[in-house]
C-alpha cells in the first residue's frame, strides 16, 4: 500500500484500505480485495465454497503442480457441492491487480457442470475454461467429465461494473443454495428478476455501507 493509504477494515483474511473503499464510490473497476470481502461475508454452509480471487488466480497460473496440489488439498474441494471462482483476465503474474474483466465460474456437483456467468458475453470464456480444466482433478473423480456451460448473465451497461455483477450473481446463487432451492430454482429467471442495472448500482452502495458499518464496530 502507498504510504498515505489508511486501513479501513480487517475482516477474516481480508484487509481493506481506503483506496479499495474509494472504488465503490464511483465508476471504478473493483479489485480482488473487494470481491474477496464480499465472498467472505456471505453466510453459506460448509459445502458451498467461494474462493478468494487471489487464490483462484494463483491456481490458474502456478506452474508447480505439486505445490498447487498441497495447497488446494486444504480447501477440501471433493467435499463441496458448490464451488465459486471469480475469474480475472489478467495473464501477467507480475502485475498485481492487473486485468480488466471479472466473471464468475461455478462448479455444481449435483449436475456435474461448470456454469460460467459473464456480464460481457463470452469475454472471459477462455480464462474460465482454462481454470475449469486445471481445477477438475482437485474436485473429485466425477468432475473429470464435467460439462462447461455459458450461463445466461445480464449484460453490464458500462465498462467497469463486471466485479459488481460477479458479486450479485454469487449472492443470488448462494441465497438459493442456502434456502434449499438451488436444485429446483430457475437460476436464469431468478437472476433476471434480481440483477438489474438499478440493483447493481444499489449493490455498490450496500457493500460500501456494510464495510463502513463493520469498520465502525471495530473502531477503525
Amino acid at each position: 500500500m502507498a504510504g498515505g493509504d489508511k486501513k479501513v477494515l480487517s475482516y477474516g483474511d481480508v484487509v481493506l484500505w481506503g483506496s479499495d473503499v474509494e472504488l465503490l464510490k464511483g465508476n471504478s473497476f473493483l479489485n480482488d480485495r473487494l470481491i474477496e470481502f464480499f465472498f467472505a461475508q456471505l453466510e453459506v454452509p460448509y459445502d458451498c465454497l467461494l474462493l478468494a480471487p487471489a487464490v483462484t488466480f494463483w491456481i490458474s497460473h502456478c506452474e508447480d503442480a505439486a505445490f498447487v496440489m498441497s495447497t488446494v488439498a486444504a480447501l477440501c474441494l471433493p467435499d463441496r457441492k458448490v464451488v465459486m471462482f471469480a475469474v480475472n483476465d489478467n495473464e501477467d503474474v507480475s502485475m498485481v491487480g492487473g486485468g480488466c474483466h471479472w466473471s464468475l465460474l461455478v462448479y455444481i456437483r449435483e449436475s456435474n457442470e461448470f456454469q460460467h456467468y459473464d456480464s460481457m458475453g463470452g469475454m472471459n470464456a477462455i480464462h474460465a475454461r482454462k481454470l475449469a480444466t486445471i481445477i477438475k482433478p482437485f474436485l473429485g473423480p466425477d468432475a473429470a467429465s464435467a460439462k462447461f456451460e455459458a450461463a445466461w448473465t445480464p449484460h453490464q451497461v458500462n465498462g467497469y461494473d463486471c466485479g459488481v455483477y460477479v458479486m450479485a450473481v454469487g449472492q443470488v446463487l448462494c441465497d438459493a443454495y442456502t434456502s434449499g432451492r438451488f436444485s429446483t430454482v430457475d437460476s436464469e429467471a431468478l437472476i433476471k428478476e434480481k440483477i438489474t442495472p438499478n440493483a447493481v448500482r444499489q449493490m455498490r452502495h450496500d457493500v460500501l455501507n456494510r464495510i463502513l458499518s463493520l469498520a465502525e464496530e471495530q473502531g477503525c
